[in-house]
């Protein structure tokens, strides 16, 4: 399972990731989780990967997490 979170700031993005690699240890699911600091960089990896799962920030520098989702539902990102 590819896992995307998308945080400007360093502890919570540290946070989540951790909480996802515990999630994933106990649930006995392999993830590989990539972590973007602003919506611009996690554009960019998106077009290399498809990921399972977003955690996106609402607040962020730039395009934030909402219209980040908006476009990636309007381009039917979860179809590919």
């Amino acid at each position: 399972m590819k896992i995307a979170v998308c945080e400007d700031r360093d502890k919570e993005a540290e946070w989540l990731c951790d909480v996802i690699r515990r999630w994933s240890v106990e649930n006995g699911i392999s993830a590989q989780i990539g972590s973007y600091a602003d919506a611009a960089s996690f554009s960019f990896a998106l077009e290399d990967t498809l990921f399972d799962a977003l955690f996106l920030d609402i607040k962020m520098p730039g395009e934030n997490g909402v219209p980040l989702a908006k476009r990636l539902r309007d381009q039917e990102y979860y179809m590919h």
